[in-house]
């Protein structure tokens, strides 16, 4: 999951997504986006668009081709399954990406659709 070493994590802010090592570290950097779009705009909007990127259309998200380009030229990721020399594939990123957005589902989205439906109310 996201909630990796502090010094992984620190390696991973200095140096770049080259320094993924582990999936929880591929977790992390996912999860430290969404937290970053997050507190930027927190509304019910931002967690729809993060869903719709990171989970129904991984594969067109520019955030995660980013992170697959630094990994396949550290020579950690295939963009295929074929080569088990390789650390990582893309469903290890994809997984990673919708198991990022279910820990911010669980953290985030569910407080903040309580507190909207304490001041709103309920729905019957």
């Amino acid at each position: 999951m996201p909630f990796i070493e502090k010094s992984q994590r620190e390696r991973i802010e200095k140096i770049g997504f080259g320094e993924i090592e582990k999936v929880g570290d591929l977790c992390f950097v996912i999860y430290t986006e969404m937290m970053r779009r997050w507190n930027k705009s927190p509304c019910w909007t931002t967690i729809h668009f993060l869903k719709k990127e990171f989970v129904r259309d991984p594969a067109g998200s520019e955030f995660l081709k980013k992170v697959e380009s630094d990994l396949i030229i550290t020579s950690k990721l295939e963009n295929c399954t074929c080569d088990e020399k390789k650390r990582f594939d893309l469903l290890d990123l994809y997984t990673a990406a919708e198991l990022a957005f279910d820990v911010f589902f669980y953290r985030h989205a569910i407080p903040y659709e309580d507190k909207k439906c304490a001041k709103n109310g309920d729905i019957s």
